[in-house]
This record gives C-alpha cells, structure tokens and sequence, in this order.
C-alpha cells in the first residue's frame, strides 16, 4: 500500500524559509495588478481588482470545501488578488495561466 500524502501544514518550514515567512500583502496584489494591466494580450478591463474586504465568495470555508489546503494567510492573500476575466486558460507568462480562485471555489470540489 503506497503512502499518503501528507498535509503540507503537517510539515516543518522549509530550513531555507525564514519562519514566520514575511511579505507584503498589498506588494503582491498590486505587482499582480500591474502585471496583468499591462499584457498587450489582456484587455485592462478584464482584470478586476478586489474589493476592499476582498472577494466574498473565497473563504476558508469554501477553499476547504474544494478539497484545497491552504493556510488562512493563503486564503487571505487569494481573497485580495486581482483576477483576470476574459478568455479561459489566459496566460501570462510561457505555461503560465491565471486561476480565479472566484470560479474554483463556485464549481466546488
């Protein structure tokens, strides 16, 4: 029998982390934001920024309920992100797309 997977949150820090890890919330957000304003392939109006108590919809309630682990520092961090509407699997960089986590946790698991 193969072993589980453990949960990530059961894991020690990574050793080269500083622990607690540290950033700033709303430098993320905004570099997001700028990124995604500026692709000549995205149309700026399609890039939505969150309201100031983020996105109702993304809670730790609903992440959980897709079945993704996240910490409440994650689900806070997805709750404030800008996300992008427009064409499906919109990327950003080579093989790199843009996930609304909006739309992840209204289909559920």
């Amino acid at each position: 029998m193969a072993n589980a997977t453990p949960d990530p949150q059961d894991l020690p820090p990574h050793p080269r982390l500083k622990s607690p890890t540290t950033y700033k919330r709303d430098t993320i957000i905004q570099a997001l934001a700028d990124l995604y304003e500026t692709l000549p392939h995205i149309d700026p109006s399609g890039v939505h920024r969150a309201p100031e108590e983020g996105w109702p919809e993304i809670t730790d309630q609903s992440v959980a309920a897709c079945g993704l682990r996240k910490t409440a520092e994650a689900v806070d961090l997805l709750r404030h992100l800008p996300y992008i509407t427009g064409p499906t699997n919109c990327w950003f960089a080579p093989d790199a797309y843009a996930v609304d986590y909006r739309a992840v946790v209204g289909r559920g698991r």
